[in-house]
């Protein structure tokens, strides 16, 4: 039997802590507020995953993972579970929701939906709501998952308070991305792209920040300065919008459906008022942006555009 002290009390699942994605900490602190209490359960840290029993036995896995957490937090009748991406994730939800007769939740962004997605596999009867970041993927998953209106709710990842920016004061040309090394991101066209402006302009400077994986990842040549970081605070990461004049942000369709929904850090840059050159890919014109932007289609083929623009807004720092 469930106690008082257990009314409203909302456990978010999710897969594991990401340091450049600190916007899953602000939704909770600013979204949920009717819950008595919010608690986040890191699946990672449940289970165990072993390759070969994972990929013949996945089902059974997301079962025993549920069971865990059930008994590991006393989950009952009174609480819900809110699965924070709509993939693995969702399906261990899910077996908390039959087992324990809890209400169940699902908070949908972008590769989750398009990519080993369990939206498909789960009766929309099932779940109570259904929680989108970006306004087109939202509209898509009720198309194509059949999902009920009346469940379905826009609900935009909370910015954090951001400085705005302006014309920094220094001799490079700084220009910033960041992002992770996955084909979304497109890294390959932001590169191009680059090497391309390099000639045009002098002391140019550009720092990739992101890089979790570097394999695959190749510096191009050129007579420009590269700096790669790994990662970064989020307070580090505003700092160095701060010190730029330019982001330069790729993004498409991968084969494999996956896509940005909504890009934290181009709405962050975007909210700061830096400039921002960046590829349209899914959804991207859905962000506000209050300094000067670019939007193009593909970032290779629209090279002499972008050079053009850049050079109205800085003619200071064409090469003589």
């Amino acid at each position: 039997m469930d106690s008082p002290a257990a009314k409203n009390r909302l456990f978010i699942l999710t897969a594991q802590p990401n340091p450049t994605e600190t916007f899953l900490d602000r939704d909770i602190a600013q979204q949920f507020n009717d819950y008595h209490d919010k608690t986040i359960i890191y699946l990672n840290s449940v289970i165990k995953k072993q390759p070969f029993f994972s990929r013949l036995f996945p089902s059974l896995l997301h079962k025993l993972a549920a069971r865990t957490i059930i008994r590991n937090h006393s989950i009952g009748k009174r609480d819900t579970i809110l699965a924070y991406w709509a993939n693995y994730v969702l399906d261990v939800a899910f077996n908390i929701s039959k087992i324990a007769q809890a209400k169940l939740q699902v908070s949908c962004h972008a590769n989750d939906v398009f990519c080993r997605s369990y939206l498909a596999k789960i009766d929309p009867l099932y779940i109570d709501r259904y929680y989108f970041c970006c306004k087109k993927t939202m509209e898509w998953a009720i198309e194509n998952y059949a999902l009920r209106k009346g469940k379905v709710e826009y609900a935009a990842h909370n910015l954090p308070k951001l400085p705005e920016w302006a014309k920094p004061v220094v001799k490079h040309f700084n220009i910033v991305n960041i992002a992770r090394n996955s084909p979304k991101k497109n890294l390959k066209g932001v590169l191009s792209c680059l090497c391309y402006l390099e000639p045009y302009f002098s002391n140019m400077t550009f720092t990739q920040i992101g890089l979790h994986d570097l394999k695959g990842f190749i510096l191009p040549e050129g007579n420009f300065r590269i700096d790669v970081k790994e990662s970064m605070p989020f307070e580090e990461i505003c700092d160095k919008m701060l010190n730029s004049h330019l982001m330069i942000y790729g993004s498409c369709i991968a084969k494999d459906g996956d896509r940005d929904g909504l890009p934290n850090v181009l709405r962050e840059a975007g909210a700061m008022g830096l400039p921002v050159v960046y590829e349209r890919g899914w959804a991207n014109d859905e962000i506000e942006y209050k300094g000067p932007s670019l939007a193009v289609n593909c970032l290779r083929k629209e090279k002499e555009k972008i050079l053009e623009w850049i050079l109205r807004l800085y003619p200071e720092f064409e090469k003589k």
